[in-house]
């Protein structure tokens, strides 16, 4: 995908101390290498503080501004956390803006294929200017995830699909594709059990990264559609308050087992399908 986490707490076995250890070496890797970049703008939102080097056009950070206080609003409506007001003042979310790749992955040490970082524990979006793809992908997309984290904890033990879920489904460009695969995937019988899918914790282990990214952005849209933005802030804030995900979601939508979940969302999309034929 292009995306890499900076935190642990989705690779099961990890302790707090060593989830701690890398949040703590990686923002001083990101700030380490965000010092010796060369001279850097500030610009404050609401809920954002823009760092751009000098090669980075100011028209270009005034629409980063206007996307991400609007991408704001829509993440938190359409997750159902409305009510709670994040990033503000001294927790204003953090995002490093380079002018080329080039930059980008000398400072940051990431593989060419990285088109943005995202450290959880201390709120930042690290990429670079790279056009719509920037305003429509990795700037939702990243976003997302933080919002998710920030409600729910870093530390919390979640699968993989459903952080991914999420943050594929507040993107503007892909989203339709994903969901127009994942239904064709059910008609074929060719998705992934959701059993299977919520053991693949590791996002460079992932065989399939297509079927896995459209699976989980449509089993995300499944619960926000048919169930509504207000039985996820339940399911969120269980888990926040210390149930375990499986638990949060038989408490919140019934669900006995991940295959029954499986299963209405197979017959969600096979319904769907019907009626739109």
């Amino acid at each position: 995908m292009g995306i890499v986490f900076i935190f642990g707490s989705i690779i099961r076995g990890f302790k707090k101390s060593s989830i701690f250890l890398l949040c703590l070496v990686s923002f001083l890797n990101l700030a380490f290498a965000q010092n010796i970049a060369g001279d850097w703008a500030e610009k404050k939102s609401r809920h954002f503080i823009i760092y751009y080097d000098s090669g980075v056009d100011p028209i270009y950070v005034k629409r980063i501004f206007y996307k991400a206080e609007s991408y704001y609003k829509t993440i938190i409506n359409s997750l159902g956390f409305r009510r709670f007001d994040f990033w503000t003042w001294e927790n204003r979310c953090k995002i490093f803006l380079y002018s080329s790749q080039k930059k980008y992955y000398n400072d940051n040490e990431r593989p060419e294929w990285s088109a943005g970082e995202v450290n959880i524990c201390e709120r930042m979006i690290s990429s670079y200017t790279q056009g719509d793809d920037f305003f429509n992908f990795v700037l939702p997309h990243e976003m997302a995830h933080l919002i998710f984290r920030e409600f729910v904890g870093q530390k919390k033990l979640i699968p993989l699909w459903l952080d991914e879920g999420i943050a594929c489904f507040s993107e503007t460009n892909s989203r339709p594709e994903r969901l127009r695969i994942a239904r064709s995937l059910v008609w074929s019988d060719m998705y992934i059990p959701l059993e299977d899918l919520s053991k693949m914790n590791n996002p460079d282990s992932i065989i399939l990264p297509v079927i896995f990214y459209s699976q989980a952005t449509s089993l995300v849209e499944f619960l926000l559609i048919d169930y509504g933005a207000d039985d996820f802030l339940d399911f969120s804030r269980k888990v926040r308050d210390g149930e375990e995900w499986q638990e949060a979601l038989r408490a919140v939508y019934g669900f006995e087992t991940v295959a029954k979940l499986e299963e209405a969302w197979v017959k969600y999309l096979k319904d769907e399908s019907k009626n739109n034929n």
